[in-house]
This record gives structure tokens, C-alpha cells and sequence, in this order.
């Protein structure tokens, strides 16, 4: 943007350049070429700085950091110069084209910048027309200049005006862009919250609170969305249920802290034992169910020990060094078209069977 407004400046300036030129030859402009040449390679030195200023970022402390003011500032002193060596008919043709550097700050300058800057050709003009008034040069009636100002003026306060209010369109904008872009910020923290919410919420809905395992409500979803698969197929579905042996004295005896302890410790299994088809809940207290996906009665069993085996030699140091538990587990393999209930009490009822027979050992039956 900055880039493109000092083109168009310098594409400007080259224009008034050689109409400066030819007036010269056609002794419109007072002055001699090498003058004029020497004047606008200064106005393009001024302009090479200015940009350089901008564009390695030393304008950034001012509030305009484009220096589309002090641009126009220093276009208008280049005018009133040159209107120094004109007569009046071209001084007023040159005042009128300097609404065009006017034009350059009208989207970007505030009202009271646009005011100052409209003033300062016209007080130029009015200078003018007081210098020639006193040497008696005028070439007009002094009331017909003085009415061509009141034109003049008009023509410059209405353009500033507009700009001014560009300006304040402008700069509620900007407001509302600002405002939008906190809102959007904001809005994208509160659904940054919101998702995090919405997550625990979901694994609140499926996961067991206190051993990270899912709780009874998905392994009920889970439970029959596996026996219909099975039914669909020839792949066998095996189901344990795990008790943990006389958990009712391990609290009694060393604390709930250790009883959560001993819970949470199930996790492990899921983790270090099972694939990841199979499908582990905590079923309700010490109870936990394994869904093994793809088995057999020989895999189930061996399964089975493996978990029995892996529980016997956990550690729990919260109690004593030399503390473990014992589980029985009650396992059995779906029956192609038996009922939801029927698969899950028969695997309820081998665990009876083995609590019964002494715990800490393991009953399958079909």
C-alpha cells in the first residue's frame, strides 16, 4: 500500500514536470530550466527519504506511520513555490490541481489534519492576491479574485470534509474490526472451554470416575453391540467377570484409600494384557467384566490365568510390603442366538461358582 501510494505520487510529480518544462519554454513559469530541474531533483530526494524512512519501519513511533501528512505538507509548499512564478490565471489552475494532493490523504487523514492541510494553499493564494493587490498587479477586479477564493474555499472545505468523514467512517471500522477480532478471540476460548467440557462431560458418560476403565452404562452398550457381531459372524465372544476376593476386609483393614488403590490398580490389566478389541468395565463395587473379542475356550482360559496371575503380584506399598490380592473370575463363550441375559448370567454364575469353591481361582463353563 505504501509502495503503490508513492508510485502514483512520483507518477504525479514526473507529470508536473514536464508540464513545468513546457511552460517554461512557453514563458508561462518565470524561472530558467536549470531552476526548475534543480528544484524537483530536490522534491524527488525529499520523496526517496521519506520513503526509505517509511519503508525500513523508522516511522513507527509516529502515529502516521505512512507519512501521508507530512507527504502532502511538503507537496503543498512545492506548489505555493512555484506559484511564486506564475500569473494569476495559472497560479488559480495550479491551486485548484493541488486538490489532488489533497485527494491522496482523504481516506486515511482526520478531519482536523484535512483542515490544515486544505488552509495552507489557500493562504497562499490569499497572499498572492494581497501582493498583487498592493503592487496594483492584478489582473482581475480585486471583488472577482476575492469571490474565485470564496469558490476555491468552498471546493477545498467540502473535500476536507468529506475526508473527515471517510475518517470517522473509518475509524468506527476499525472499532468494530477491533471489536470483532476480541469477540472472536473470546469466542474461540469459550469453545476452546467448551469442547474441554464437552470431553469430560464424555468421558464422565462412559468412563468409571475412579479407575479410568468405562463404566457399567457403556459396557451395556458395548455388551450388545459385540453379541450382535457375533451373531453376524462365526468369530466366538467371551465374557469374564472379575471379583476382587474379600474386598469388603481389605477396606475394613487397611482404609479406603488402599481399597481405591486396589481398584485403580485393575487398570493395568487393561493396559498391559488386553488387545486393543477387547473391551474392559468396572461392572459395579470390586466387579469388572472383559469383553474378549475373536477367542476360544482355549484362549479365554489361558487369558484368564494370565490376569489372575498378573493381579496376584501387584504391589500395594500403601499397605504393607508384603500386601496382595487374590480375584475370582467366572468366564464363558456366547452361544450363537442365546439372549444378552442368559450370556451374562451364566458368566455371573461361574464367578459364584468359584467364590464358593474358595476364591482366588478361576471357573469356565459353556
Amino acid at each position: 500500500m505504501i509502495l503503490h501510494r508513492w508510485v502514483w505520487s512520483i507518477a504525479l510529480y514526473t507529470i508536473f514536470f514536464f508540464i513545468g518544462l513546457i511552460s517554461i519554454w512557453v514563458d508561462i513559469l518565470d524561472t530558467t530550466y536549470q531552476h526548475f530541474i534543480f528544484t524537483f531533483t530536490l522534491v524527488y530526494l525529499v520523496h526517496a527519504l521519506l520513503f526509505c524512512w517509511v519503508r525500513f519501519g523508522y516511522s513507527d513511533n509516529f502515529k502516521d506511520t505512512g507519512f501521508v501528512y507530512y507527504q502532502i505538507i511538503f507537496s503543498f509548499i512545492v506548489i505555493l513555490y512555484f506559484m511564486n512564478y506564475l500569473e494569476y490565471y495559472e497560479r488559480i489552475t495550479l491551486l485548484n490541481a493541488s486538490l489532488m494532493s489533497l485527494l491522496f490523504g482523504i481516506f486515511v487523514l482526520k478531519l482536523r489534519q484535512l483542515v490544515v492541510l486544505a488552509s495552507m494553499p489557500l493562504l497562499g493564494a490569499v497572499y498572492f492576491v494581497i501582493r498583487d493587490y498592493v503592487k496594483d498587479e492584478m489582473v482581475l477586479d480585486f471583488q472577482i479574485e476575492i469571490l474565485q477564493l470564496v469558490v476555491t474555499t468552498i471546493l477545498f472545505g467540502a473535500c476536507a470534509a468529506l475526508g473527515g468523514s471517510l475518517s470517522n467512517l473509518r475509524f468506527k471500522l476499525e472499532k468494530n474490526r477491533q471489536q470483532l477480532f476480541v469477540q472472536k478471540e473470546e469466542l474461540e476460548v469459550t469453545c476452546r472451554e467448551l469442547e474441554s467440557v464437552f470431553r469430560q462431560m464424555s468421558q464422565k458418560a462412559v468412563k468409571d470416575e475412579l479407575t479410568g476403565l468405562y463404566n457399567r452404562h457403556q459396557f451395556s452398550e458395548e455388551f450388545h453391540s459385540q453379541i450382535s457381531i457375533a451373531q453376524a459372524s462365526d468369530k466366538l465372544l467371551g465374557l469374564v467377570i472379575i471379583d476382587v476376593d474379600h474386598f469388603k476386609n481389605i477396606n475394613d483393614t487397611y482404609g479406603h484409600l488402599v481399597g481405591d488403590s486396589v481398584l485403580k490398580a485393575f487398570r493395568q490389566v487393561s493396559e498391559n494384557l488386553l488387545e486393543k478389541s477387547d473391551f474392559m468395565a468396572r461392572f459395579g463395587g470390586e466387579e469388572f467384566v472383559i469383553l474378549l473379542h475373536d477367542t476360544n475356550e482355549e484362549k479365554l482360559v489361558e487369558a484368564c490365568e494370565k490376569i489372575k496371575i498378573f493381579i496376584e503380584n501387584l504391589s500395594f506399598y500403601e499397605a504393607e510390603k508384603e500386601f496382595h490380592i487374590t480375584v475370582s473370575l467366572g468366564a464363558t463363550i456366547y452361544r450363537y442366538r442365546e439372549k444378552p441375559e442368559q450370556f451374562l448370567k451364566r458368566a455371573d454364575e461361574n464367578l459364584y461358582s468359584a467364590k464358593k469353591a474358595g476364591r482366588n481361582r478361576l471357573v469356565f463353563a459353556h
